[in-house]
């Protein structure tokens, strides 16, 4: 009895004797976590140093950078934290760069939380590039950013649309802002499948309706090679998307008759871009309308698709007389064509003039190869 009071006594000794010990000294795992978390917190110091000091701290710079990734995840905690404390752009701007380069789920739920929460148009620019499915690209779409929503929509060109995403792609065709409405109008006719045929026909066909209520929809392209204004590009980009759409025919035909206005002469000039030559009369229509603007250009483009050689008196006359005359484009939107010298005169660019060649000389090339 008495031996076993004795190993009791010792044993409740040594218990009170190391966990004394493990309170004033630490075990090894508490100070080997508490130097990795002092570590990372100087890591993190040097992502926000002053931005006077980031060129001649370079080096220091990118070996924090590279020390970050190299710990991983447990990394991503610490730093978010540091960027909800604080405002510091170049911090933030830094921790995406470590963020990127980790690339876990973990990593891209982060750039996602702030590309959404900080406003992020680099944040979700990296978050991109990280993803192996870019149909994820569609959690951006909830910004109310439009360079956020730009980059979204324009890295999921090519995805297959679902139900969903349909609908998110509907209110996104009629944005104000042009750039927006433009990428989301080109996600609807890259889907290369042939689901939701008749939907995607007239949400397109309701984009251009309302082309010209864009912002700054009659303001001049700022790109000096462009020619036109806002809403010129927009109902253009739309008829590349109705151009390019899949399995529509049917329904872009049906829906024609119901059209009118420019609306009518986009869907047209699609039908034509497509290969349908019976909407070849109203091309010569829209040509002959002065108030077509520069749709009448388009209508002439799609003699390339369908024009033959019964095409080529209408397009001699109207290489030589047409009347729209514009602010001439730099010379590199043309290229070196001989036939840009024709089609400037008294420092005014006749586009439909310019195009009406090309047209003709493409009509004319595809004859000869059939002889040959």
């Amino acid at each position: 009895m008495k031996q076993e009071m004795r190993s009791i006594i010792i044993m409740t000794t040594l218990i009170v004797t190391i966990s004394i010990s493990m309170k004033v000294y630490g075990s090894e795992p508490d100070r080997t976590q508490s130097a990795n978390e002092a570590k990372i917190a100087q890591l993190i110091d040097i992502l926000g140093m002053p931005p006077s000091e980031e060129e001649t701290r370079k080096p220091e710079l990118d070996k924090a950078i590279t020390d970050l990734f190299a710990i991983g995840d447990s990394v991503i905690k610490p730093m978010m934290d540091r960027i909800q404390q604080n405002d510091n752009a170049l911090l933030q701007h830094h921790a995406v760069q470590v963020l990127k380069a980790i690339a876990t789920p973990k990593a891209q739920q982060a750039l996602l939380d702030i590309a959404l929460k900080k406003d992020s148009h680099w944040a979700a620019i990296n978050y991109i590039e990280t993803l192996n499915n870019k149909s994820d690209a569609r959690k951006l779409l909830v910004s109310k950013n439009a360079d956020i929503l730009f980059s979204a929509l324009h890295a999921m060109r090519g995805i297959e649309l679902d139900k969903e995403l349909l609908e998110k792609l509907q209110l996104l065709t009629q944005s104000l802002d042009a750039k927006v409405r433009i990428q989301a109008t080109g996600v609807m006719g890259a889907d290369p499948a042939e689901k939701y045929t008749a939907e995607k026909v007239d949400v397109l066909i309701d984009s251009i309706k309302t082309a010209e209520k864009v912002k700054d929809s009659h303001k001049k392209l700022p790109n000096p090679q462009a020619i036109g204004n806002v809403s010129d590009d927009v109902y253009f980009q739309i008829i590349d998307a109705l151009t390019k759409a899949k399995g529509i025919d049917k329904h872009l035909k049906y829906k024609t008759n119901s059209l009118d206005g420019k609306t009518k002469y986009c869907v047209i000039i699609a039908q034509a871009n497509r290969g349908d030559s019976s909407v070849k009369q109203d091309l010569y229509r829209i040509i002959n309308d002065p108030n077509a603007g520069l749709l009448k250009c388009g209508a002439v483009i799609a003699f390339n698709y369908i024009g033959n050689s019964d095409d080529l008196p209408f397009l001699h006359k109207i290489a030589l007389t047409d009347t729209l005359a514009i602010e001439p484009p730099q010379r590199s939107l043309i290229g070196s064509h001989d036939s840009l010298q024709t089609a400037i005169q008294n420092n005014k660019f006749y586009p439909v003039r310019f195009w009406a060649q090309q047209a003709i000389q493409w009509i004319e090339k595809k004859a000869k190869m059939k002889t040959d």
